[in-house]
Formats: C-alpha cells, sequence, structure tokens
C-alpha cells in the first residue's frame, strides 16, 4: 500500500502530466488506499506536496486539484491527521475563509461530508465546538447561496449538539433567509426541496418546529406548487415528514399535493 500511494501521490502533484483523465484515476487510487496506510508514511510522502499545490499563489484549478487530495486525506485519516499534522487542519479552516468563492466551496463540502461522517464520534472532543461549530457559523452567512445552501446541510448533522441557543442565533437566521428564495432559477431550491423535511424534524428534536413553524409550512407549500416537476417530486418525498411534525391526530390533511396538468400524447 505505501508503494501505491507513493506512486498516487507522485502522479496527482505533478505538474507535468496533463493527461487529466489519468490524474483523475490515480486520484481514486489516492482516495482508496490514503486511509490504510499509517498515517506516520502518509504525513512523510503526501502532506507537503499536497499543502504546496493548495498555496494561493498557484492558479485556482491547481489550487482545487490540490483541495481535493487534501480533502481526501483529511476526510480517510480523520482526527488522527489532525492530531498529528495541526497544519492540515489549519488549511482547511483557511479553504472555509478564502476569499475565492470555488476554493470556500471546497471547504464547505469537506465540512458537510466529514460531520455527516463523524458526528457522533465529534462530541467527544472538543473541536467540533472549538473549530467546526465557529467555521460552519461563518459560512452559513456567506454571500454566495451555494455556499450557504452547504453550511445549512452540514449544520443539520449537528444542529442538536448546537443547543437550542445557538441554533436560534446561529442557524435560524441564515434558514430563513433561504427560505425567501422562492425563485426556481435559484440554484439552491432543489437542494431546499430535499432538506426542508429533515430541518423540520431536527428542529423538532430541539421543540423548535412550531416556533419557527409558518416559513416553514410556507415555504413548503409554495415546493408543492411550483412548475418544476423535480422540486414538487422532492416536495412530494417529505410530504410524511411534514404530516408526522406538523398534523394534529385530528386535523385534516395538512398539505394536498396539487397535480399539474400534462398533456396526453396523440
Amino acid at each position: 500500500m505505501q508503494r501505491i500511494l507513493s506512486l498516487a501521490v507522485g502522479i496527482t502533484t505533478n505538474e507535468v502530466i496533463e493527461n487529466e483523465a489519468l490524474i483523475n484515476s490515480w486520484t481514486d487510487v489516492f482516495d482508496t488506499v490514503i486511509g490504510k496506510v499509517a498515517f506516520e508514511y502518509t504525513n512523510m510522502v503526501a502532506v507537503s506536496p499536497i499543502l504546496d499545490m493548495i498555496d494561493r499563489k498557484n492558479s485556482i484549478p491547481k489550487r482545487k486539484k490540490g483541495n481535493k487530495l487534501l480533502m481526501s486525506l483529511a476526510r480517510n485519516c480523520g482526527e488522527e491527521a489532525f492530531d498529528e499534522e495541526d497544519q492540515i487542519l489549519r488549511k482547511i479552516v483557511g479553504i472555509c475563509g478564502d476569499t475565492n468563492y470555488e476554493i470556500r466551496l471546497d471547504g464547505v463540502m469537506f465540512l458537510r461530508d466529514y460531520l455527516s461522517l463523524n458526528a457522533e464520534k465529534l462530541k467527544e472532543g472538543n473541536r467540533l465546538e472549538n473549530v467546526y461549530l465557529p467555521e460552519l457559523y461563518e459560512l452559513l452567512n456567506d454571500e454566495e447561496s451555494m455556499v450557504r445552501i452547504e453550511a445549512i446541510e452540514a449544520s443539520i448533522e449537528v444542529l442538536t449538539t448546537m443547543g437550542v441557543e445557538n441554533v436560534e442565533k446561529q442557524f435560524i437566521p441564515p434558514l430563513l433567509k433561504m427560505l425567501n428564495l422562492k425563485s426556481t432559477s435559484e440554484e439552491v431550491v432543489p437542494r431546499m426541496s430535499k432538506l426542508i423535511g429533515k430541518i423540520a424534524h431536527k428542529l423538532m428534536q430541539l421543540d423548535l418546529h412550531q416556533k419557527h413553524k409558518e416559513p416553514i409550512l410556507n415555504y413548503f407549500q409554495w415546493l408543492t406548487e411550483v412548475d418544476e416537476d423535480e422540486i414538487r417530486l422532492n416536495a412530494a418525498f417529505n410530504l410524511p415528514a411534514f404530516q408526522m411534525i406538523y398534523m394534529k391526530p385530528t386535523s385534516d390533511k395538512l398539505i394536498i399535493l396539487k397535480a399539474k396538468p400534462t398533456t396526453a400524447n396523440t
């Protein structure tokens, strides 16, 4: 495995190689083997060349290739890597706060995936509270809606860990801002149509779902009525969750999905 890892690092960080298919293949190899090699060896052969790639002096395409390798290393090696080589985490934090939107997007997508995989384990240490959550709070208020939607999804994984006070202060205002983007031209709407049920369920666990019921239900109702089939289908998948969370046992149906007329084939 060590030899394969060395080859993968050599190929994926080599500026001379221009064959994208080859680089992508070896990036996949890197992702497969990086977690199966002792971090001491990984640190020796992989960390330095990857950090060189993500330096701000480099072009955005080169930095993004380096980001992909760094995120793979961090995702597979996890907290052990951050304990042994603290500059890995510092670089990830730097990526999350970069001035370039594409670079920040790489950072928040890493946080989304990493927190999804490690939410329970991270409760045992202090990095969740001291590092990951503060970064999420910043990203939830990013100027770019695509960064914010990734931060919202990342936050869902740790929402109950934040505590009611932080959820109200840090999560709810960006969420309400996102719920105001009621235009199917917005790239974030299909994502929100998938996440809205999970968000409502997490808020129910914190006993906050009734407090913010009106904007959430208004948004969900709007999702059921738009002209985009994908969005209405996502709303339909979320309907059972909304019925469970908000419908009283003796009430009528909460939401009626309105079917859009279709033209029969002739």
